[in-house]
């Protein structure tokens, strides 16, 4: 068990490891984890103690990032992948199609706008699909 102060005077966080042998190797040392920021030995101590303690984490094989959120995971290889949205009017590069989707009409507004809610798009195939799907009539009366 491992006992440590935290920043209000009579307070203390306990932690456990569920694997004792590990508890020596985790005290110091130059591989620090990313999510509770205790030190390791090595590689291999630093590997054991994400499996036993942040099990339910998702990991970038590739650095050292990590996250709770799968989506978030998703994301983040996309950036080691190259998948990318450039946008074709500036220097902007983005991750997320919907980030890119967000810039297009902020950053560069177009002539192609609807008239029912104010929404832009970057051609007039997009402004007639957006009309034909957000703003369908039943004419059929």
């Amino acid at each position: 068990m491992v006992v440590t102060k935290k920043k209000h005077p009579a307070k203390f966080v306990v932690g456990f490891f569920l694997d004792q042998d590990a508890l020596g190797t985790l005290k110091f040392g130059p591989f620090e984890c990313s999510i509770c920021k205790i030190r390791a030995k090595d590689k291999h101590a630093l590997s054991k103690h994400m499996i036993v303690n942040h099990r339910n984490k998702y990991f970038c094989t590739r650095c050292e990032f990590v996250t709770n959120y799968k989506n978030t995971a998703i994301d983040h290889g996309r950036w080691h992948d190259g998948k990318q949205y450039k946008c074709p009017h500036c220097e902007e590069v983005f991750m997320k199609q919907t980030s890119y989707m967000s810039h297009i009409r902020i950053k560069h507004p177009s002539d192609f706008v609807c008239t029912l809610c104010g929404y832009s798009f970057i051609g007039e195939r997009g402004l007639k699909l957006h009309i034909s799907i957000k703003h369908r009539t039943d004419n059929t009366q």
